[in-house]
C-alpha cells in the first residue's frame, strides 16, 4: 500500500472486503450478503457499491 493509514471496517464491510479479495464479483458479493446477513438485496447492493467506491477512492482497489 502507498499509505501508512489504518482502515477499520464493520462486520459487513469486512465480509465484502474478504469476498472482493477472493475475486468475487460485486453481484456475487451482494448475493452472499443477502444470504449471510438476511438483508434486503437493495441494502446489500448499496453497501457493496459504496464500499467499492470508497476503496477505489483510497486507491486500495482498482
Amino acid at each position: 500500500m502507498k499509505t501508512s493509514r489504518i482502515y477499520e471496517l464493520n462486520g459487513t464491510g469486512a465480509r465484502i472486503w474478504e469476498l472482493l479479495r477472493k475475486g468475487v464479483t460485486s453481484e456475487a458479493a451482494v448475493e452472499a450478503l443477502v444470504a449471510e446477513f438476511q438483508i434486503d438485496p437493495g441494502q446489500a447492493t448499496q453497501a457493496v457499491d459504496e464500499l467499492i467506491r470508497v476503496l477505489e477512492a483510497e486507491g486500495l482497489i482498482e
